[in-house]
């Protein structure tokens, strides 16, 4: 039986946990740093079960004692601060970095053969960061944003054609965030190519729909980010990692020799991941791609070679 942790058990990983609730052979622990708050979900997320009269509910604890992510199988990082209206993600980063610093020795020392998986935004930056002071292998960190995007592209696109979310099949790569590269050479319509089902103005104001879609529903709660969208996305990640199967999506990933983590379509199973494919992009696809690794690298600059050492084990 896997053993699937959530840090942090505010709306995300709340939702996360309903989700995880009827998957068979796993436990599921929530640990969040405020007193209570990781119990009452798992009270909530119980109550929700029984209303649907459930046969089966997988054993699920929760609690602020940080040394029951014990022997964690997956590690599932939401914990940091949200972003709210007028904020981006790259605002986040010194709060974020704080929190990381703390938790990473931690996951360590009680979970050494975990996979992790970051949700915390700016999360390419926090997946590189997580990945270097736990020391963990690069293909047992990955970031979730890339399986979110793809699923907000293949909404814009279904919706504007008339079709089921199941006939599209979407891709992106890059950053999560306004230089995130929507991939429609890659994206198919029931097997077609994207070209043949949609005039290029539909699909450039999909792409756009797609790359401003974080935006703008944290500009419409005004006090939260988005949460259901993420822990679906979420869920769709770790289901082939708990059944061991290899299945294609994105993921934040290290990026060839550069020392970044940036969305890229990954095979990935119950080790992490297991593949990177290499994908031709077009000059426009480049030139933004580039944008998004210089980005980045000016990111970590940020991040201070002593605040990294200092961890290193």
């Amino acid at each position: 039986m896997k053993k699937i942790v959530i840090m942090g058990a505010g709306a995300i990983g709340g939702v996360l946990a309903q989700h995880l609730a009827l998957v068979k052979n796993i436990q599921i622990f929530l640990y969040d740093i405020a007193p209570g708050r990781a119990h009452g979900k798992v009270l909530d997320v119980g109550h929700a079960i029984a209303a649907s009269k459930s046969t089966y509910m997988a054993p699920m604890a929760g609690s602020e004692d940080i040394a029951q992510i014990k022997d964690a199988d997956i590690i599932v990082v939401t914990a940091g601060m949200a972003r709210s209206a007028h904020m981006t993600r790259n605002d986040l980063l010194q709060m974020n970095l704080d929190i990381f610093r703390d938790i990473g020795p931690v996951i360590s020392a009680y979970a050494p053969r975990s996979t992790i998986v970051v949700v915390t935004n700016p999360v390419d930056t926090m997946t590189w960061f997580l990945q270097k002071i736990t020391g963990f292998p690069k293909e047992r960190v990955m970031g979730m944003a890339g399986n979110l995007d793809e699923a907000r592209f293949c909404y814009f696109l279904a919706k504007r054609l008339g079709v089921s979310f199941s006939a599209v099949d979407a891709r992106v790569m890059g950053t999560h965030n306004d230089t995130m590269i929507p991939l429609p050479n890659y994206t198919t319509i029931n097997g077609q190519p994207l070209c043949e089902c949609m005039n290029e103005f539909d699909i450039a104001s999909a792409v756009q729909e797609t790359r401003s879609a974080g935006v703008t529903i944290t500009a419409l709660y005004q006090h939260q980010s988005p949460y259901f969208g993420p822990a679906s996305s979420i869920y769709n990640m770790l289901l082939p990692m708990i059944q061991n199967q290899k299945t294609r999506t994105t993921v934040s990933a290290p990026y060839k020799n550069e020392d970044i983590y940036i969305g890229q379509s990954c095979v990935i199973d119950q080790t992490g991941i297991v593949q990177i494919e290499t994908l031709v992009l077009s000059k426009t696809e480049e030139q933004t791609l580039q944008q998004s690794i210089d980005q980045l690298q000016a990111l970590h600059q940020a991040v201070s070679p002593t605040q990294l050492l200092n961890y290193k084990k």
